[in-house]
């Protein structure tokens, strides 16, 4: 089950949290994205989406190991970067918002097979397993029904997609979109993300 399944079932509870899709990072020049966001009231919650293969992942003096190999893509920045620029991009716009530490989603890219992040550090952010992201965001930032000033900000990140007003995934695998719980007030479509691969490459 990847990332945007999870999320979008977590999204589709009564009075549950918005989910937010493939955003651009703002920081002119910057071509990263952020796979997911989930906000919760007013705490948000950066989710990095990773398929590695399958086997243990390890950090130690400022290294990190896939098994007893070098890893180096367990190093990327782009976590941290994005819970800096959102938070300076929220506070410009005198949205009050709580960034909490964004985690990284790791699913093995062979399905049924098994995959460790216990002993990974990576910088800024915290690796979880995918099997635990809906827990993960649950102590995270609670399920509750986002903040509309907090995702109104942020939906104008959103990178353009077939739907703007649904989840749902491009030819390349990846979500788009926002995700909300029906409202009794304003009634919003949701199309559930199929499942698929997870938005980065395998490595």
């Amino acid at each position: 089950m990847q990332s945007a399944v999870v999320l979008h079932r977590l999204a589709s509870r009564p009075d549950g949290p918005t989910v937010l899709y493939d955003l651009a990072i703002p920081i002119p020049g910057i071509s990263a994205n952020i796979d997911h966001v989930v906000v919760s009231g007013q705490r948000v919650l950066i989710i990095d989406s990773k398929g590695w293969k399958p086997a243990r992942y390890w950090s130690v003096g400022g290294a990190t190991f896939r098994g007893f190999r070098r890893f180096e893509h367990a190093k990327t920045r782009t976590p941290r970067m994005a819970h800096q620029a959102l938070t300076g991009y929220l506070r410009g716009r005198g949205v009050r918002a709580g960034l909490v530490t964004p985690i990284v989603a790791v699913w093995p890219s062979t399905a049924g097979m098994r995959i460790s992040v216990s002993l990974l550090g990576m910088d800024g952010c915290r690796p979880v397993l995918g099997a635990r992201l809906a827990t993960v965001v649950r102590r995270s930032v609670g399920l509750r029904p986002a903040d509309p000033g907090v995702v109104a900000a942020l939906t104008r990140l959103v990178n353009p997609g077939p739907s703007r007003s649904t989840s749902r995934r491009n030819d390349g695998g990846r979500a788009t979109g926002v995700d909300r719980a029906d409202s009794g007030d304003s009634p919003r479509r949701k199309s559930a993300p199929s499942a698929g691969r997870p938005s980065s490459r395998r490595r």
